[in-house]
């Protein structure tokens, strides 16, 4: 896993991933993002690019699902974009679909993170 960022506007960074995520990574961290983001980042609206992301797997889902409620929690919100369909077919099998804000793309993602945060 490796992750950059960018401020985009409005309360919205812009965090992007190259290769996989998964366990030899230590996605488990929760701090990854945070020490990338800063200590508020949870507070944030978090567009995440997953467009290089090639593989996920349980640890990497757990990683998402632990930043998704940390946001939640805080008044920020995770919103993955641009996913790879393997990475669409594995988050959908988990049912993750159902749970996590994804988008097909950037656009879809900035329309919904200037939108009021769906009801789940």
């Amino acid at each position: 896993m490796k992750l950059t960022a960018r401020n985009v506007e409005n309360g919205m960074v812009s965090l992007h991933n190259t290769g996989e995520i998964r366990l030899g990574d230590r996605p488990a961290d929760k701090g990854a993002a945070e020490a990338l983001l800063g200590p508020g980042c949870y507070t944030r609206k978090v567009l995440f690019d997953l467009k290089n992301t090639s593989f996920i797997d349980s640890a990497g889902v757990g990683w998402l699902v632990k930043f998704h409620k940390l946001c939640e929690q805080s008044g920020g919100m995770l919103i993955l974009h641009s996913p790879q369909p393997a990475i669409v077919a594995i988050l959908r099998l988990l049912h993750m679909d159902r749970f996590l804000h994804i988008t097909d793309d950037e656009a879809a993602a900035r329309a919904m993170a200037g939108a009021e945060v769906p009801t789940r």
